[in-house]
């Protein structure tokens, strides 16, 4: 039984480690908008189909950014129908310097914590609520919050 409890706990580690040490030299994003009750997203990242409000809601969406030497990373999380109990579709588009857009990674994620509200003063959750997206410095992966997301390559 022992022996058990201590694999788990190794295993635990190990697989936790892998996103602390890529976070170690990630690039943090900063929060840049947010539009309440949106009718359109004012970035062009979400289409009208993604406007469809939980039952009794709105539509939201958090944006942050990133500015890197070849263009501008936007991270986008969109509060709609589509979201789970603590998760909302997320996509990360780069903008290269001549305004070319791609998106690179499209997939659930941890909720932002809205900046002003209640949790983002939480000494447990203010890191996060300031900063939950992060550019692993090799710019092959997007951190939120504990997992990792591979970003698409480049075409």
């Amino acid at each position: 039984m022992l022996f058990k409890s201590l694999t788990a706990i190794t295993l635990a580690g190990i697989l936790f480690a892998g996103p602390a040490v890529a976070a170690s030299n990630a690039l943090p994003f900063s929060f840049s908008q947010a539009t309440t009750d949106a009718k359109a997203d004012p970035n062009g990242i979400w289409s009208s189909d993604d406007f469809t409000p939980p039952p009794g809601g709105s539509v939201s969406i958090y944006t942050y950014s990133l500015n890197a030497p070849d263009g501008r990373w936007i991270a986008s999380q969109i509060w709609n129908e589509n979201c789970g109990s603590s998760t909302c579709p997320t996509r990360l588009v780069f903008i290269n310097k001549n305004g070319g857009r791609t998106l690179r990674l499209e997939a659930d994620m941890q909720q932002v914590i809205p900046p002003g509200s209640a949790l983002a003063d939480l000494p447990q959750t203010a890191d996060f609520a300031k900063h939950p997206f992060k550019l692993s410095g090799d710019a092959h992966a997007l951190i939120a919050g504990d997992n990792q997301f591979k970003i698409a390559p480049r075409k």
